[in-house]
């Protein structure tokens, strides 16, 4: 999975930059995804959804980027791009059809760029939605709500082994939200998945040599180490009940394992996001 997680260009407003990105740049990757060999694109905008935090006061886990380190702006967009393996990823970045299109346009400033690999199977990341018998291809293309961890791992933890062990507790905490409403009607479960990524096994060098003739090589942050998770709930308000319930445990057990210092080097602070959620490309389904 290729993820980039970027800012609002100066010169745009806002309602520009989500014009860019949303509609423009999602055009320009629709067009070129079978060439290209994209299977999946999904795009998350910040801006509009994150004045759910004021609203509802809510604190998350884990401070959002521009409260970790002052010297960079606020994320708006999360992009996810997923690739058949890195070479396709390479291929594509490298092309004349890329870079004078979609490498052309620009729809954000990239801040942290990640190259990952899922560390859950498609069944396991259909079982966290919290129903029986049911697939996530089922919910794709609802624009859902969704909250992004990035992690930066602690110098000295077996960062592996104790996020899996996170893991083990988000799974427990995601089952008894979902019992707490088991009652509803099936629309209203409190459908949430749960999905990580780790970052591939790269140098910083190879990284960097996928992105040149990328915009992205300019990204402030190529991460080499660590990586994400997120949680997709089906809108706002589950995710807003979600933290308000178990923010705390989840941020008490970042801290086992989680560097929750500024910025050092090429490695970011870790970060929250939260934004909706739509799926642009999604070849899988075809």
């Amino acid at each position: 999975m290729f993820s980039i997680f970027a800012t609002q260009p100066t010169q745009f407003t806002l309602s520009r930059h989500f014009h860019e990105f949303r509609h423009v740049h999602a055009i320009q990757t629709m067009d070129m995804a079978d060439a290209a060999g994209i299977v999946t694109y999904t795009q998350g905008f910040t801006p509009y959804i994150e004045n759910t935090l004021k609203d509802n006061a809510l604190s998350l886990p884990l401070p959002r980027l521009h409260e970790s380190d002052h010297d960079v702006t606020p994320v708006t967009v999360l992009a996810m791009l997923e690739f058949p393996n890195v070479d396709t990823m390479n291929g594509t970045f490298k092309s004349p059809e890329y870079q004078a299109t979609s490498g052309a346009h620009v729809f954000a400033n990239p801040e942290v760029i990640y190259i990952t690999e899922s560390l859950e199977s498609l069944a396991e990341q259909a079982r966290t939605f919290g129903l029986v018998n049911q697939s996530s291809h089922a919910y794709r293309g609802l624009s859902r709500a969704r909250l992004v961890f990035a992690l930066a791992p602690q110098s000295t933890s077996p960062f592996k082994t104790q996020w899996d062990d996170h893991a083990t507790l988000v799974h427990k905490l995601i089952g008894e939200f979902v019992c707490q409403t088991e009652a509803l009607p099936l629309s209203q479960l409190p459908m949430v998945e749960y999905q990580r990524q780790i970052s591939s096994n790269m140098t910083q060098e190879q990284l960097d040599g996928v992105l040149d003739g990328s915009p992205f090589r300019q990204a402030k942050y190529r991460v080499t180490n660590g990586g994400y998770e997120e949680l997709a709930f089906l809108h706002m308000g589950l995710l807003v009940s979600f933290v308000k319930l178990y923010g705390d445990q989840l941020r008490a057990s970042f801290t086992t394992f989680v560097d929750m210092q500024p910025a050092v080097n090429s490695t970011p602070p870790s970060f929250a996001i939260i934004c909706d959620e739509t799926r642009i490309v999604d070849s899988t389904t075809s």
